[in-house]
C-alpha cells in the first residue's frame, strides 16, 4: 500500500478505479443490495478504493447501507467470519465486493457453508486477480492490477536510485481492468 507523506517514489494500481469498476459491474448486472468488505480505512489505498465504490453507488442513486460496508483483514478467515455475520443478520445482500481475492475465498467458503451458491444466490467480485482466481469453484470476477509492469517499473526506479540518479518522489499509478468470470450474475429477483 501507499505510505502517506513519503518523500520517495511510490507505485500503485488505480485503487479508485478498482473500487469503482467492481461496484459498477455489480450495479450494471442489476444488484442494488451490495456488501463491501474493504481494507481498514487507515490507508490511502483503502480510502481511494472505498471512494470509488461509494461514487459508483452515488452515480447509480443507490443508498449506501453502512451495515454492509465493513472492514476486513487481509486473510481469508476475517472475510469468512464477516460474511457469516452478514448472512446471519437476515438482511442478505445479492452481491459482495471484496478487498482482495484472498478475502473472496473466505466469503465464498461462508456462502457455501450456509447452503447458498455463487453466483446464483450471491455474486462475488474480488480484487487483484491473483494466481488461481480462475480456479475457484466459481471462477472469480476480479479487478486485475498489472503486477508484472508494476514490478518492472519498480526495479527500473530502484536501479536509477542505486546509480545515484535523481528520482522524483512522485506516485506512479497504473491502470486496472475488470476481469469477468463466473462468480457474478444478475440477482435472482431484481429489487
Amino acid at each position: 500500500g501507499l505510505i502517506d507523506d513519503l518523500a520517495a517514489p511510490q507505485i500503485t494500481g488505480d485503487n479508485y478505479k478498482a473500487g469503482w469498476l467492481g461496484a459498477k459491474h455489480l450495479i450494471d448486472l442489476g444488484h442494488r443490495k451490495i456488501a463491501y468488505l474493504g481494507i481498514p480505512n487507515v490507508s490511502n489505498v483503502a480510502r481511494e478504493r472505498a471512494r470509488g465504490v461509494r461514487d459508483a453507488f452515488n452515480e447509480a442513486g443507490i443508498p449506501i447501507d453502512d451495515r454492509l460496508f465493513r472492514e476486513v483483514d487481509f486473510d481469508e478467515s476475517s472475510a469468512q467470519q464477516c460474511t457469516e455475520e452478514i448472512l446471519a443478520s437476515g438482511d442478505r445482500p445479492t452481491a459482495i465486493l471484496l478487498r482482495h481475492d484472498v478475502a473472496a475465498r473466505g466469503a465464498m467458503r461462508a456462502i457455501y457453508a450456509a447452503g447458498l451458491s455463487v453466483p446464483e444466490d450471491i455474486s462475488l467480485v474480488g480484487n487483484g486477480d491473483i494466481l488461481g482466481s480462475d480456479m475457484f469453484r466459481s471462477g472469480l470476477t476480479t479487478v486485475r492490477f498489472p503486477a508484472r509492469q508494476m514490478a518492472d517499473y519498480g526495479v527500473e526506479v530502484l536501479l536509477k536510485m542505486l546509480s545515484g540518479a535523481a528520482v522524483a518522489p512522485k506516485t506512479t499509478i497504473f491502470d486496472v481492468e475488470l476481469v469477468v468470470r463466473s462468480s457474478t450474475a444478475p440477482p435472482r429477483i431484481s429489487s
